[in-house]
């Protein structure tokens, strides 16, 4: 969904970004001129010495591209004023300002594909704080004042509201079951999401019903689970510890109709998933392991943790991770293309286990 909201936008600023490829094109077409607007960089203090030419088909490299040509600035401009050939391409004050507003755009957007894509942590309790921020983005870009920006946010708007104009509800549990969030995220985030009061109010009711509904499926698997072990495990020496029926001593009576009048006995007691969203929620941290915590967690909440961790088991994403980014489909070299699809499949696993290995972020590294 992100990418293809990024791919929508960035066709209609095709003009300035072609318009930047090429003149990193020019410069990097020669040593000589890549020399000397290395060294015009050096004279402005630049500590990045070296232009960034993007692939196509990625639009996180065309970013990357864009925001290193944005640090060059004032070295396009005194290039020009020695390279005639080189003025076509130098981007007027406009075409910066452009520039600058869609790196602004895609920042979001990298920045959240890196969140929700990751292997090594659980990703579906990140989903609703990380969806926020782009709605919050593409909203203060579609009331900006450059024409430009504004017609590029609101095309990017029909987009996001296609695929997460409804509410997710199981990215939404997800948020619930994190200790860190519980109820209090979607309370925060909805409001943004379908900015209209009543969306907001029934986008949370649905999720309240939904998830009541869900911890009573599993609660009727664990009391269907545990009637069947209890009857499969009674054996002669449970037996020994109960006696013949007898009658109940008038004592005993007479305490039982105590505890039902002062209400002892009829007193509700919360399920697990009212004790949970009744506690407070945990400081916030980049470092808590949200798994972890529920598994410390297991003995008090042992129903509520199986469907935690089932939820929380669910990726956002997908996609393998050198892929994030691609417009394209390729994952394996066109010239590999006629391998056996068993083949493929070795050379992917191995190419996951060796990254996990070593620590390799990406496919790279393994060159």
């Amino acid at each position: 969904m992100l990418n293809l909201c990024v791919q929508d936008g960035l066709v209609l600023t095709k003009e300035i970004v072609d318009k930047i490829r090429d003149a990193v094109k020019y410069v990097a077409a020669s040593e000589s001129r890549r020399i000397k607007f290395a060294e015009i960089s050096m004279s402005l203090g630049l500590k990045c010495k070296r232009l960034i030419l993007d692939a196509s088909t990625r639009w996180n490299s065309t970013y990357n591209m864009l925001s290193c040509a944005i640090e060059f600035k004032n070295t396009f401009l005194i290039y020009s004023t020695s390279n005639s050939w080189f003025k076509e391409y130098v981007p007027t004050d406009d075409d910066w300002e452009r520039v600058e507003n869609i790196c602004s755009f895609l920042d979001v957007f990298s920045n959240v594909t890196k969140i929700i894509s990751g292997t090594r942590y659980s990703t579906s309790n990140l989903f609703l704080s990380e969806i926020r921020r782009v709605k919050q983005v593409i909203d203060k870009k579609a009331v900006h004042l450059n024409v430009h920006i504004r017609t590029m946010a609101r095309t990017m708007e029909l987009k996001f509201e296609k695929y997460c104009g409804e509410t997710n509800l199981i990215m939404s549990i997800g948020a619930v079951m994190d200790p860190m969030f519980k109820m209090k995220l979607p309370t925060f985030c909805f409001p943004t999401l379908y900015p209209i009061a009543h969306d907001s109010e029934r986008s949370l009711s649905c999720l309240t019903n939904a998830l009541t509904e869900l911890y009573s499926e599993y609660c009727k698997e664990a009391k269907d689970a545990g009637k069947e072990r209890t009857e499969s495990s009674v054996s002669s020496s449970d037996a020994n510890f109960f006696s013949a029926p007898r009658e109940t001593p008038q004592g005993i009576n007479d305490f039982e109709s105590f505890i039902r009048e002062t209400g002892g006995i009829l007193e509700p007691t919360k399920s697990q998933l009212e004790e949970y969203l009744s506690e407070k929620i945990l400081p916030s941290s980049s470092k808590f392991d949200v798994l972890g915590w529920w598994k410390e967690n297991s003995t008090n909440f042992h129903t509520l943790f199986k469907m935690a961790s089932d939820v929380l088991s669910i990726p956002i994403s997908t996609m393998a991770s050198e892929s994030t980014f691609s417009a394209g489909s390729k994952v394996i070299e066109p010239h590999r293309s006629c391998l056996k699809a068993e083949t493929v499949e070795v050379l992917l696993c191995g190419a996951d286990w060796v990254r996990e290995l070593y620590d390799l972020k990406n496919t790279e590294e393994l060159m």
